[in-house]
């Protein structure tokens, strides 16, 4: 989980950094904090309607990362990639093509975005994380715990509704602000140095899906409930129906996104600063709502 000690000093990249993925959830969030910090941006996108949602800071390019053929040329002259790929069927797939690609354009560092190993999905990580390792491209894996914005998804269950739908379980989960894990994201890939870092990422607190609810009860001064905890037929409609959904439900259950106090503090460390705390972005999402800003 601990990065190696290291005497690099940040410099700004030759050329631009990629974000793949960058028009997410996370990718947004990053291609905004390497504008913030002066970097030359590019970011992938599946369509043209977006290649100018952060203006002329950043350069936009359609991309189909199914697609193996074309994708060379993306990557072509960017001096490190943020590679984010979407969970889904297709994740190893659309990752392996980019590690070939980002390979064959000669991309001189790489941050790819992981997962904690415990996570029921990491297995389509790993062969991603294997071509790199293969590869030998200096960089770093990230592997965040469960992001608080993910939670924007769900603003009909908890203003219309009344209840937090997530199944966090009771025991608690270290969820953590993109904004944090956009953090290190910048530090690594504007660090220039020769070694592979692999961290995890977590929040500061340990979360519980009662303790959530109670957060948006709090800021929102109406009931709102935790799904667990409505009747049987009332509960149905919020428990989480694939396969992979299943297993994250039940590895939250079983408290495996619980961090340790030096977890925690390993996270602050590669941060910089003190971690965001959920019950601040609480009233930010409740806000963003009310505006009726896209989520």
């Amino acid at each position: 989980m601990a990065a190696r000690a290291s005497s690099a000093t940040p410099t700004v990249p030759p050329a631009r950094v990629m974000v793949v993925g960058g028009t997410g959830r996370l990718g947004s969030i990053v291609v905004r904090r390497l504008l913030a910090g002066g970097i030359p941006v590019a970011f992938t996108t599946r369509s043209a309607d977006r290649l100018d949602m952060f203006g002329p800071g950043a350069q936009g390019v359609v991309a189909d990362l199914n697609q193996r053929a074309g994708l060379d040329r993306a990557f072509a002259g960017c001096g490190a990639v943020f590679l984010i790929i979407a969970n889904g069927d297709d994740e190893t797939s659309q990752g392996l093509n980019c590690v070939a690609a980002m390979r064959e354009a000669g991309v001189p560092r790489v941050v790819f975005l992981s997962v904690v190993r415990s996570v029921p999905h990491y297995d389509y990580k790993i062969p991603v994380e294997r071509a790199l390792a293969t590869w030998g491209v200096p960089g770093a894996i990230l592997r965040p715990n469960y992001f608080d914005q993910y939670d924007l998804l769900a603003r009909r269950a908890i203003l219309e509704a009344g209840v937090y739908p997530t199944p966090m379980g009771l025991v608690g989960v270290n969820r953590i602000d993109c904004r944090d894990i956009a953090e290190v994201a910048f530090q690594r890939l504007t660090v220039v140095n020769r070694r592979h870092d692999d961290d995890e990422l977590h929040g500061p607190q340990a979360l519980t899906g009662p303790e959530v609810a109670a957060l948006y009860q709090a800021a929102l001064d109406r009931p709102v409930r935790y799904f667990a905890e409505l009747p049987e037929t009332d509960r149905a409609q919020y428990v989480f129906t694939s396969e992979r959904g299943r297993r994250i439900a039940a590895y939250w259950e079983a408290g495996l996104a619980k961090a340790s106090p030096e977890a925690v503090a390993h996270t602050e460390r590669l941060v910089g600063r003190p971690l965001r705390h959920f019950a601040d972005f609480v009233p930010e999402a409740i806000a963003l709502w009310r505006s009726g800003a896209e989520a």
